[in-house]
């Protein structure tokens, strides 16, 4: 897989933590637009990050936690740029106004939002993508 050549923080924000430390309880979904996690043998895997808040979308939510809710998915690299990232931002943008309305019509609770962000951005994954979520303990 290519890897991109574009700026990046050099120096790692977090080292020796697991990838469930990673996602639970460093990433901020809502302010890190990419992740890229760096294993043992030097080897790189670029992430675009996925924020499930919905307090944008809807009347019907004040605030929602930008840790531990969310998902990562690959990014697929071609002559260093990221090859449909943009098609695949739109997509979640209107995902998430779709789901913000049905929050404010009451066809969804907020955890029936959340499965259903997780359920569509699982289904739009091609065989050799890689996503994973989080999302907040339900109360």
């Amino acid at each position: 897989m290519g890897q991109p050549d574009g700026q990046v923080d050099v120096d790692p924000w977090a080292v020796g933590i697991t990838l469930d430390e990673l996602l639970t309880t460093q990433l901020d979904y809502l302010n890190h637009e990419a992740c890229y996690v760096v294993d043992e043998p030097l080897d790189v895997t670029a992430f675009r990050t996925h924020w499930f808040g919905l307090q944008y979308e809807c009347r019907t939510i004040d605030s929602s936690p930008t840790h531990c809710n969310g998902a990562i998915r690959t990014v697929r690299w071609y002559d260093g740029e990221p090859v449909g990232d943009g098609f695949a931002q739109g997509q979640l943008d209107g995902l998430k106004t779709t789901v913000g309305d049905m929050l404010d019509c009451g066809v969804f609770t907020l955890s029936s939002a959340r499965d259903y962000l997780e359920r569509q951005i699982r289904s739009w994954m091609r065989p050799n993508d890689t996503v994973f979520v989080r999302i907040p303990a339900k109360r």
